[in-house]
């Protein structure tokens, strides 16, 4: 079985705020799901499972089903980003856009992983009061540690 300790399941929630608000908009309508580290094979013939698991980086998957419903239903749990958000998105990619042809020649996506890692290092700066904010100054952009 591959049920995570309360603990694990506490720091998941904390570290993952779309996690947490996904978690609170369903409480009224079913039972605080069961968390798992993987997908649990045995629990396949469950008639009714409520349970989360992670997938890769920040992405969790609700399976669940109530007795009004016919079947099991498979909800992907994912960040989305706001409008300030995205706007703040479109000014990273601009920067990577104007810096990127000068960069170093990439060839396997470790080597394109770290070379857009170095990129956001060189064009932004942690500022924990800049939540909103769009405004490149000095060919930076002022970004939260979350947002990084």
């Amino acid at each position: 079985m591959t049920k995570m300790e309360k603990k694990e399941e506490e720091k998941i929630i904390s570290e993952n705020p779309h996690l947490k608000m996904y978690l609170n908009e369903i409480r009224s309508k079913m039972e605080q799901p069961v968390f798992y580290s993987k997908l649990p094979r045995d629990l396949k013939e469950e008639k009714y499972p409520n349970l989360i698991y992670p997938t890769k980086g920040v992405v969790f998957i609700h399976i669940f089903r109530t007795k009004d419903m016919e079947g099991k239903e498979y909800h992907a749990i994912e960040p989305s980003l706001n409008e300030k958000e995205k706007l703040k998105r479109d000014s990273v990619l601009d920067l990577i856009y104007e810096k990127a042809p000068f960069w170093k020649a990439v060839k396997t996506d470790e080597e394109i992983k770290e070379a857009i890692r170095a990129l956001l290092d060189k064009l932004t700066v942690i500022d924990e009061h800049s939540a909103g904010q769009t405004k490149v100054t000095g060919g930076k952009l002022r970004v939260t540690s979350a947002e990084k």
